[in-house]
């Protein structure tokens, strides 16, 4: 006589849970890896993001400069081998409308750029320029006629940056 049966029997039960947990293994370290493989390509990615945002604003920012009379110099140009060159003018191109938006005093120096209002009270804006350790600041032309044409050159420890060539609005950039 045969007997039904009703349930699992102990070994049944414990090959069960034994591939059960194999398999939840499995799957937690190929998401683990999933995981680590996102936030080592999101850091470079976002690094690369800044950089390329700060280098608008900066260009930006040099494109619509302006010799409002407000400072000493209109482009000051200062620094020395080891640390690179600072850069410090009047702009009106920080946010938008570019070129119509009120007057900003903005400071580039060795990795990062600071801009803050000079008409009316806001936030100041300060970004980091990644991998920049010095910033070269070369004028191509400059006469009483012609707005002055600078080049930017980042030294950097690692990859080389493209540098920022662009035409100012107006001033001298000593």
């Amino acid at each position: 006589m045969i007997s039904a049966r009703r349930g699992f029997t102990l070994v049944e039960t414990i090959v069960a849970l034994a591939l059960t947990g194999m398999i939840a293994l499995a799957v937690y370290g190929a998401l683990e890896a999933g995981v680590s493989t996102r936030e080592r390509v999101e850091g470079p990615m976002a690094d690369r993001e800044r950089a390329v945002l700060a280098r608008a604003m900066l260009e930006d920012a040099l494109r619509h400069a302006i010799d409002d009379g407000s400072f000493n110099e209109p482009f000051a140009r200062t620094g020395d081998a080891s640390t690179g060159d600072m850069l410090s003018f009047t702009t009106r191109g920080i946010v938008p409308p570019l070129g119509a938006s009120g007057r900003w005093r903005v400071v580039a120096h060795q990795d990062r750029i600071e801009a803050a209002p000079i008409d009316e009270p806001g936030p100041r804006l300060r970004t980091t320029l990644p991998g920049v350790v010095a910033l070269r600041v070369i004028t191509l032309q400059s006469s009483d006629r012609v707005p002055p044409t600078v080049r930017i050159e980042f030294r950097t420890a690692g990859e080389a940056l493209a540098p920022i060539v662009t035409r100012t609005a107006g001033g001298v950039l000593r």
